[in-house]
């Protein structure tokens, strides 16, 4: 019988164990619940050690409703299991009790895995080191590393931002002008490129609790203001069905009315008119307009 159609307990399941990852700082794990409901899917066991992804921000509850079996670690079995997924390699005592015919997949580093590619070989467990995978239109989506070297490249610039002894933008202030840092980026793959992106792009959308902090913000805010003067009265000369503020919360189109408050007004006109249209469509007549009263003087 073949063993990767009859599983180790002989059930005709495949079993997939998801262990924590042991290494020092590693917070990744292998499987994340959306991983292990598509192995269910296509009708493996998953077996996913307890706290397994907690420091990915997964808790067991999410694994177990995506229909993982949750064990701790003192009942976890590696030698009944048909296929581990690991982020980083196992140790060698998990290694030696792997199976015969087991499968283990994983970041393997096999360059430098002497000892670690003998005990496989000794115990006839097949591996594949994702890292090796032919980065080929056909394995984009086994692809491990772009995701990682464009964290990398990412995360090293506010690294070096939050090394260096001086300010990374251009400050202007009133004692005078503190020109922007020069960044040096060496290479140009994947980290590089995201690095070289990080370096130069500021965030483009920023907002304060009061949404009066920068003269940017008080200017989106004094348009904001006057379009909702404008819908309001643009209501009044109708039938307006929808008078919405914020102090509303019963109001269906007070939540809408107040997501496009500060948003740029040709958005906010381009919702009016959305909405005005399709009550025209429904009712028949008259108008039904989201908006807030005019703020006061």
């Amino acid at each position: 019988m073949d063993p990767w159609r009859a599983g180790a307990g002989g059930d005709g399941v495949l079993s997939v164990l998801v262990p924590c990852e042991r290494r020092a700082g590693e917070r990744r794990v292998a499987a994340t619940p959306e991983t292990v409901r598509a192995l269910v899917a296509a009708g493996l066991a998953p077996v996913v050690e307890a706290g397994a992804g907690e420091a990915a921000g997964y808790g067991d509850a999410l694994y177990a409703e995506a229909g993982a079996r949750l064990v701790d670690t003192d009942q976890l079995d590696w030698a009944g299991a048909d296929v581990v997924l690991t982020v980083a390699p196992p140790a060698a005592e998990q290694v030696r009790q792997l199976r015969s015919g087991a499968l283990l997949v994983g970041l393997l580093e096999p360059y430098d895995a002497a000892e670690r590619l003998g005990l496989l070989s000794a115990g006839g467990v097949s591996a594949v080191a994702m890292e090796l995978l032919p980065r080929i239109s056909r394995a984009q989506s086994m692809d491990v590393l772009s995701s990682q070297a464009n964290i990398a490249g990412y995360k090293a610039v506010l690294l070096a931002a939050a090394a260096l002894d001086r300010y990374v933008p251009m400050l202007m202030t009133a004692a005078g002008t503190i020109q922007p840092a020069r960044a040096l980026v060496l290479g140009a793959g994947v980290a590089g490129l995201q690095a070289v992106a990080t370096a130069r792009r500021p965030a483009k959308r920023v907002a304060t609790s009061a949404q009066v902090g920068s003269r940017g913000t008080r200017k989106n805010t004094a348009a904001a203001r006057r379009l909702r003067s404008a819908a309001c009265r643009a209501a009044a000369s109708g039938s307006c069905r929808a008078w919405c503020s914020t102090a509303q919360p019963s109001c269906a189109s007070a939540a809408a009315a107040a997501a496009f408050a500060f948003r740029p007004i040709t958005y906010a006109l381009r919702f009016v008119a959305h909405t005005s249209a399709a009550s025209t469509s429904s009712s028949g007549s008259g108008s039904a307009i989201a908006c807030a009263p005019p703020p006061a003087a």
